[in-house]
């Protein structure tokens, strides 16, 4: 460790700016880690395709209570539009296809 008695201004200001930095990068790395959890990787643009409740109910031939139920537990990947309880759900494809991967279907 330096002592501050024997850094001038120029180094003060260098060193502030290296840590600015570091917590600049140590952000944006936990942002991506917490995005990546989020976002399906997409090997297609097919894979990013979001799909509404109703069109999940009628493509896995399951109630809409099935679809919550599976999201909730996390089983199928999801993205919430608002904040209220009774906000628009939609639904990752891609991960309907790796659950039913999963599932043997």
């Amino acid at each position: 460790m330096m002592c501050v008695s024997h850094l001038n201004d120029k180094s003060l200001y260098f060193m502030e700016l290296k840590m600015n930095s570091d917590l600049v990068s140590s952000v944006s790395d936990s942002i991506a880690k917490v995005l990546e959890e989020f976002i399906p990787a997409a090997n297609s643009t097919n894979d990013a395709e979001l799909l509404t409740v109703a069109e999940t109910c009628k493509l896995l031939k399951v109630s809409r209570h099935t679809i919550h139920r599976w999201c909730k537990s996390g089983k199928i990947k999801f993205v919430k539009f608002s904040k209220a309880k009774s906000g628009a759900v939609r639904i990752y494809k891609a991960s309907i296809i790796v659950f039913l991967k999963t599932m043997g279907a």
